[in-house]
Parts: C-alpha cells; sequence; structure tokens
C-alpha cells in the first residue's frame, strides 16, 4: 500500500515548479521533473542520471530549446501551488505509483517518479533525453538495480543492526585522526545526521 511521497520527491516536485516559473510557464510537465530530480542531487535517480552525462545545466539549455520562454510573470513563492501539472506529468506520477508498487515500496521516491517519467512516450522529458544522446532505457535499467542495491543494504541493516552501529563506531573513531578540529567537527554532525536519517528510514521499512 503506497503510504505517500517521500521527502526528496516533494522536494524533487518543489523544484520543478520553481523551473517552470524560470522560464516563465504556469504549468510544469515532464521535462521539469527531470529538471527537479537533477536538483536533488543526493537522490539515486539523479546519481543515475549524472553517471549517463545529464547535468541540470545541460538538460535546462534543451528544456528551454523544446518549449521556450514562457510569458507568465513570476509570482510570489507562496503561491507557487497553483502551477498545475500538464497531462503528460499526471501520467507520469500515475506511473511512478506503479512503479513505487512493483519495487515493493511503501512510498513515492525520486526514484519511482524518474521511472515514471521515462514511460510517458509523449512527454519532452525523453526529447531532452535524446537531444543529449542518452538512452532512457539504459537510465531505467541503472535506476532499478542501484535501487535494488539500496535495498539489499536496507535488509542488511534491519537483519543485522548491531553491524551499522560497529561501521558507525569505526567512522567516529577515524575521525579522531583529523587534525583539523573544523572539519572535524563538520563530518561529525555529517555522520550524526546520516545516521540518524538511515535509523528513520530503516525504523519506516516494512516488517520493522
Amino acid at each position: 500500500m503506497i503510504k505517500g511521497f517521500t521527502e526528496e520527491c516533494i522536494k524533487v516536485m518543489m523544484l520543478a515548479q520553481q523551473e517552470s516559473r524560470q522560464l516563465g510557464h504556469n504549468f510544469y510537465g515532464t521535462e521539469q521533473f527531470l529538471l527537479g530530480t537533477l536538483g536533488v542531487e543526493d537522490s539515486i535517480a539523479a546519481r543515475a542520471l549524472k553517471s549517463m552525462g545529464v547535468t541540470l545545466d545541460r538538460a535546462r539549455v534543451e528544456v528551454e530549446k523544446i518549449i521556450g520562454r514562457g510569458s507568465w510573470r513570476l509570482v510570489p513563492t507562496e503561491i507557487i501551488s497553483e502551477i498545475p501539472f500538464s497531462p503528460n506529468a499526471r501520467r507520469a506520477l500515475e506511473l511512478a505509483e506503479e512503479e513505487c508498487q512493483q519495487l515493493g515500496d511503501n512510498y513515492i521516491g525520486a526514484e519511482h517518479l524518474l521511472l515514471g517519467t521515462l514511460r510517458v512516450e509523449e512527454g519532452n522529458a525523453l526529447k531532452v533525453l535524446a537531444n543529449l544522446g542518452v538512452d532512457s532505457t539504459q537510465i531505467r535499467d541503472l535506476v532499478v538495480r542501484m535501487v535494488g542495491e539500496n535495498t539489499k543494504v536496507r535488509d542488511e541493516v534491519r537483519e543485522n543492526p548491531s553491524a551499522l552501529i560497529r561501521d558507525y563506531l569505526e567512522v567516529l573513531r577515524k575521525l579522531r585522526s583529523i587534525r583539523s578540529v573544523e572539519n572535524r567537527e563538520i563530518l561529525k554532525r555529517v555522520c550524526s545526521r546520516s545516521l540518524d536519517k538511515l535509523l528513520k528510514e530503516w525504523e519506516n521499512s516494512e516488517g520493522v
């Protein structure tokens, strides 16, 4: 059962709306989903795209070539939710839900949204990728593989949480070798946030 969207996916959609506004359009479609995905740099979806040579700057150029600049004036951020989905964007969301179910996940993530977007044959996102010389099928295969690897790690942590704690303690021990106090504190904060996020994902996982 699908319970909602992950924070990453919500951020993708918010960035997609921003991209639409910046080009002066009062709607957003699969091309904006693609740009929004690239904007969430640490997501599986963005990493997959970048590994295939798709960057945010390059994609933006192609999007503008395809849809041009609109005449809709920029509006305050607080009413950004008024920008509607295009029919292709709505279809991408429907397909994202299917992808989420097929992969056995409970929440629609950025990776599911990208997979759904890649299935909308009439969408401009596929045109952008084609213009960049990228095979959308290869991107799909890569995302599915990366999702599988991520799920494997999550399952391993669920089955053996003590291993996670041992690895984390090992990282903390290594931090002691860093001479710069400032860098050490930065890394500690990063590690702490990463552990909190991982534990939260683990606790919310099915069967936990």
